[in-house]
């Protein structure tokens, strides 16, 4: 299967995803975050061993050194993200399940309301890929 491909299932399965994580409650949600940081702390060394693989096959492609130390996952990088994944997980929910928030009445005696949409992967044209 070509990168192309792979690209593709990627993106269906993380669309197919999104439509299960927005039927989750909050709690749930911050729950799989947390334990996603967890995860990712517990797996560091492993993480940092395969990388080392990734990063030598880089090395000896000759990649741009700039590229390697951006593909490097660091002790610091790794804590980095199970960080932030903590901090998505105290921010407000961003799916709303009353789609109507705000309603503002008309001078001419109608109204307007306003909509939250929910937040979903974009898919991408497979004329691209």
């Amino acid at each position: 299967m070509g990168i192309a491909a792979q690209m593709l299932d990627l993106a269906v399965a993380a669309q197919q995803a999104s439509r299960v994580m927005a039927n989750l409650s909050s709690g749930v949600k911050n729950q799989l975050l947390l334990n996603m940081a967890t995860a990712l702390e517990q797996a560091q060394e492993h993480l940092q061993n395969e990388n080392e693989k990734d990063l030598e096959r880089a090395r000896n492609s000759g990649m741009a050194a700039a590229m390697i130390d951006r593909l490097t996952l660091t002790e610091d990088r790794i804590k980095g993200m199970a960080d932030g994944l903590r901090e998505v997980a105290a921010l407000p929910d961003p799916v709303v399940k009353s789609p109507v928030c705000g309603c503002v009445p008309m001078v001419s005696g109608s109204a307007a309301s306003g909509f939250r949409l929910e937040l979903s992967v974009s898919s991408t044209s497979r004329a691209r890929m």
